[in-house]
C-alpha cells in the first residue's frame, strides 16, 4: 500500500512474486495458482501472469 499512489513505483517495485488466491468457477484447482505481478504506473492496474504450468488456466 506504500506504493499505490507513488509515481514511478514501475520502476522501483518491477515484478513481484504472489498467489492466485481466488477460485474461478470454470477452471478448477486456481487457488494458489503461482504467479509474477507486474507493476504499472500510477492509475494503471498491475497485469499478472501466471507461472507456467499444466494448468488450463496458465494455458490460456
Amino acid at each position: 500500500m506504500d506504493y499505490w499512489e507513488a509515481e514511478g513505483r514501475e520502476q522501483e517495485l518491477g515484478s513481484i512474486f504472489g498467489w492466485l488466491s481466488n477460485s474461478i468457477p470454470c477452471y478448477p484447482g486456481s487457488i494458489n495458482l503461482k504467479t509474477i505481478v507486474y507493476t504499472r504506473s500510477v492509475g494503471v492496474r498491475h497485469y499478472i501472469e501466471l507461472e507456467p504450468t499444466e494448468h488450463p488456466l496458465a494455458k490460456v
